[in-house]
């Protein structure tokens, strides 16, 4: 099986991404290379939640030992304690789907492609701002944008464009300023871990 990071893997196959320390959260490997290169390009945060998918979450929690709760588990509890404002599944970009944002380019409940997964992240030291993370993954060429900048979500992003090569060449690039030749090889051809 390939690893998380792999550069010869499917760029569209959902693998755990994080960093140690914090649990794995599920992403497409695409958006892992983009995450990975905006670490080695300084980025310092946390992935909080992605693919919120049910059936993907699922599998992900039996393969991963994680307890992760998919769209549908949070919006029926959104009113509870200990629990935040929710989207239903088929208006989330966490499953796929438009809230009617004009970053989705479609109406609320329209599928978007892959690469506009919903990705909830905060930067070091923050609580409800990835800015950062997004400017540096702007400086590598991929176009991420956050769709509510100033108001609960300033932790959620998307990145509007395709980006798989972009990412994969933008990893490429950044870890080889900080790894050695044999590392590249051994990403190239296992991933790291």
């Amino acid at each position: 099986m390939a690893a998380p990071l792999s550069l010869l893997a499917p760029a569209w196959h959902t693998v755990p991404f994080n960093f140690p320390g914090f649990p794995p959260v599920p992403v497409f490997r695409a958006h892992a290379w983009a995450l990975e290169a905006a670490r080695h390009r300084g980025a310092e945060f946390q992935l909080v939640s992605a693919d919120r998918r049910d059936a993907v979450l699922a599998k992900f929690n039996r393969e991963h030992g994680t307890n992760l709760h998919g769209q549908g588990y949070l919006f029926a509890h959104q009113n509870q304690p200990g629990f935040y404002p929710a989207n239903p599944p088929d208006e989330t970009s966490h499953c796929l789907f438009s809230d009617g944002s004009p970053v989705y380019r479609t109406a609320a409940r329209g599928r978007i492609p892959a690469y506009m997964l919903g990705i909830d992240a905060v930067d070091r030291g923050k609580e409800n701002d990835c800015s950062h993370l997004v400017a540096v993954l702007n400086e590598l060429g991929i176009h991420a944008v956050r769709p509510y900048p100033g108001t609960g979500e300033a932790h959620h992003f998307v990145i509007d464009r395709p980006f798989a090569r972009t990412a994969w060449r933008a990893l490429v690039r950044e870890a080889t300023k900080h790894h050695s030749r044999a590392w590249l090889r051994e990403v190239q051809r296992h991933g790291a871990h």
